[in-house]
């Protein structure tokens, strides 16, 4: 079900059983591993991305013990939710700024207008 690219991290062999046990080390053996050059589409970025989601449902689980198809959470929870990783997300691109800002000091006053 929600291991569908499983199999461009391990062998398909490896991927059949319904066993979690076996899940969980499928799930180890994937983590901090990207897909090959083609993956489940021909563009890398994609592809990247694609293993990025993995990793992160994967991290979801092993942290939290569940995953996004989780039922006892409602609607206005999940907007909560949202809205506090968005922040993170608006957080995380200030400190990227204004790093940026701090390590090209060479870059003008008018051009560092743009990045604002």
């Amino acid at each position: 079900m929600g291991y569908s690219y499983s199999k461009f991290f391990v062998d398909e062999s490896e991927y059949d059983s319904e066993d979690d046990s076996e899940r969980e080390s499928l799930s180890k053996k994937i983590k901090n591993k990207v897909p090959f050059m083609k993956g489940p589409t021909g563009d890398s970025v994609v592809n990247s991305v694609i293993s990025e989601f993995i990793s992160r449902s994967n991290i979801g689980l092993e942290k939290y013990g569940t995953t996004l198809d989780r039922e006892d959470l409602s609607l206005l929870d999940w907007v909560q939710h949202a809205q506090e990783e968005l922040m993170d997300g608006i957080l995380y691109l200030e400190k990227i700024k204004k790093t940026h800002q701090m390590l090209i000091p060479e870059v003008s006053n008018i051009e560092r207008e743009d990045y604002l």
